[in-house]
C-alpha cells in the first residue's frame, strides 16, 4: 500500500534485522525473527507484538499475499524488500517470501515464585545445557501439545528464540511460557514444585513415579546429562527403560514420553 521497497543490503534497517540472528542482539533488543508463512501466521494469530513484516513482492504466493493483508489489517508495519534482503536477514538458505520481526513474549508461569495450587498440580520443564536449538524447539513443541505451565531454559541452553529453535518449535515458542536465566536460581523460585531428574538406568521407572504432584521435569545436556549443581536441587530421579539397548533417548523424545505419562496419571488424556 505504497511502501517503498528496500533493496540495498547496506540499508541500516536491513543490518538491524540481520543482527537478530545473533543471540546477544536478540536479548539486548527483546526481538526475534519468524521466518516463512507458517511462523509469520502463528505470530499474527498468537497476538504477539510484531515490529515489522518483511515480504518479497516478486515472490507472493496466495498464502504470503493473504498474510501481508492480514498484517496490514491488524495495523502491523509491512515492508516490501528485495529477495536478497530476505536472504540476508533470514537464516534459511531459501526464504519463503515472508518473515517478521517479533517481540519476545513475556508470559507468566503459574506456580513460579508463588505456591502452586493443589487442585491443579503444575507441570513444568527445565532444560539444563541442551545445546542443539533443534532439540530445544522440539521440546517446546511437545510442551505446547501437552499443555505445560512453562519451560525454564538455563544460561547454557540454546536460545529458544534462535531461528532454528523457533522453526523446530513450529510456533510453540510463541505461546509456551518461557523463562531464561540461571537455572539454579529459577528452580529455587519455583515454590512448591518438585524438580525431578531424568537419568539413564537410574531411579524410579517413569511410569511408576507419582506424577500427581506439582512437578518440574529436568532434562540435561545431550552428552553429560544434568549438571551437579542442578542435580543437588532435584528431589527425585526417574528413568525410561530401553529394553533394546542404546546409550540414551533423544531429549525431545524423552520429554514427550515423560510429559504424556504425567498427563495420563492425572487423567488428562
Amino acid at each position: 500500500m505504497g511502501e517503498e521497497e528496500i533493496r540495498s543490503l547496506q540499508n541500516a534497517r536491513v543490518k538491524e534485522w540481520a543482527a537478530l540472528r545473533r543471540g546477544k542482539e536478540r536479548r539486548r533488543r527483546g526481538l526475534f525473527l519468524a521466518e516463512g508463512p507458517h511462523l509469520v501466521g502463528e505470530a499474527l494469530h498468537s497476538g504477539l507484538g510484531i515490529e515489522v513484516v518483511l515480504f518479497d513482492p516478486r515472490d507472493q504466493t496466495p498464502e504470503v499475499a493473504s498474510l501481508v493483508e492480514e498484517a496490514r489489517g491488524k495495523g502491523c508495519s509491512v515492508q516490501p524488500v528485495d529477495r536478497r534482503v530476505l536472504e540476508r536477514v533470514c537464516e534459511v538458505i531459501t526464504p519463503q517470501g515472508i518473515a517478521a520481526v517479533v517481540r519476545i513474549p513475556e508470559r507468566p508461569i503459574p506456580g513460579f515464585a508463588v505456591e502452586a495450587p493443589e487442585e491443579d498440580p503444575v507441570l513444568m520443564v527445565a532444560l539444563d545445557g541442551i545445546q542443539d536449538p533443534g532439540n530445544v524447539g522440539a521440546v517446546l513443541r511437545v510442551a505446547r501439545a501437552v499443555g505445560v505451565a512453562g519451560v525454564l531454559c538455563g544460561e547454557d541452553t540454546a536460545d529458544p528464540f534462535s531461528p532454528k529453535a523457533v522453526r523446530s518449535s513450529m510456533g510453540a515458542a510463541f505461546t509456551v511460557p518461557i523463562r531464561q536465566g540461571r537455572l539454579v536460581d529459577m528452580i529455587w523460585h519455583a515454590k512448591g514444585v518438585e524438580p525431578v531428574e531424568t537419568a539413564v538406568g537410574e531411579g524410579v521407572r517413569y511410569d511408576r513415579w507419582n506424577w500427581n504432584i506439582p512437578v518440574m521435569i529436568v532434562l540435561g545436556n545431550e552428552g553429560r546429562g544434568i549438571s551437579p549443581e542442578v542435580r543437588q536441587l532435584c528431589r527425585g530421579k526417574v528413568h525410561i527403560p530401553m529394553p533394546g539397548g542404546g546409550e540414551s533417548l533423544n531429549v525431545a523424545v524423552a520429554a514427550a514420553l515423560l510429559l504424556y505419562e504425567a498427563r495420563r496419571h492425572r487423567g488428562a488424556l
